[in-house]
């Protein structure tokens, strides 16, 4: 049976649902978390404000532990009507638990001192991107950076798809791609490109600090972010002719186990 707990009101079930729309996390500085894998991790991290408030449906009974992390952190738990939470809910099967977040706030001065950051670039395909903050959070890639037409991190598919992994990794969406490169680059940062243009990933020496760029499946680099790069790596396939490409998270998986096992320093000043 569920604790005691108060009756989500009309205006928390109203912005709750606002939610979904990206208008609306920009404007309040938040967004949903929705599972109980999801849930725990963000109570799991280190600082303590970064849940707004957690949500229960009132058919599902989440485990002791799960709201004995929230009175340790202060979140205020709210039950809400099976219909209600299905409004709030952007999962046909939902586990009955989602959690409203802040945004984390990231400077972007920060990027300067990081070894490993990840652009995405014209990434639309949400569970691709929240695969890729995924995979980034494993193998402990310091920051994403994405362009404007990139699928926006915080939006629940996205959220959902990174099982966690939002968490671990500083994430910066940019309208101008290709300054915020330049000024890497201008610091010392090597800019790499998966692309098939490039070096077979056998050959590939990457250096530290270093940006690795993603492009869509459908259109690959743009040709401006392709200009800025300075080298270009790729992974070999077997040639099979049903097969034009691999998926955008699964390669750059593959090119991230390479990219974050070196140890060497760019040369460059």
């Amino acid at each position: 049976m569920i604790p005691s707990f108060p009756l989500a009101s009309k205006t928390l079930i109203q912005q709750i649902i606002a939610l979904q729309q990206k208008k609306f996390r920009k404007r309040d500085g938040l967004f949903v978390v929705e599972g109980m894998r999801s849930v725990q991790s963000a109570l799991t991290i280190k600082k303590d404000d970064q849940l707004a408030c957690l949500l229960i449906s009132e058919a599902t009974n989440p485990p002791p532990e799960l709201l004995a992390a929230c009175r340790r952190r202060s979140v205020e738990v709210y039950i809400a009507h099976t219909s209600d939470f299905a409004k709030c809910s952007d999962v046909v099967q939902s586990q009955g638990v989602l959690a409203v977040a802040r945004i984390p706030k990231t400077l972007p001065e920060t990027l300067q001192k990081c070894r490993h950051i990840l652009t995405l670039n014209g990434i639309q395909d949400p569970g691709n991107v929240g695969t890729l903050i995924r995979t980034a959070a494993w193998f402990g890639i310091d920051a994403i950076l994405a362009d404007a037409a990139t699928a926006d991190f915080f939006q629940p598919k996205v959220v959902r798809a990174t099982m966690g992994g939002i968490w671990d990794v500083q994430l910066f969406q940019v309208p101008l791609l290709n300054e915020t490169l330049a000024s890497l680059r201008r610091q010392g940062f090597r800019i790499y490109g998966a692309d098939l243009s490039g070096i077979r990933i056998e050959a590939w020496q990457p250096q530290a600090p270093s940006v690795l760029i993603a492009g869509s499946e459908a259109h690959g680099l743009a040709a401006e972010v392709r200009a800025i790069c300075d080298e270009m790596v790729y992974i070999p396939g077997a040639g099979n002719s049903g097969v034009e490409s691999l998926n955008v998270a699964i390669a750059t998986g593959i090119l991230a186990a390479r990219w974050t096992t070196t140890h060497a320093v760019s040369p460059f000043p």
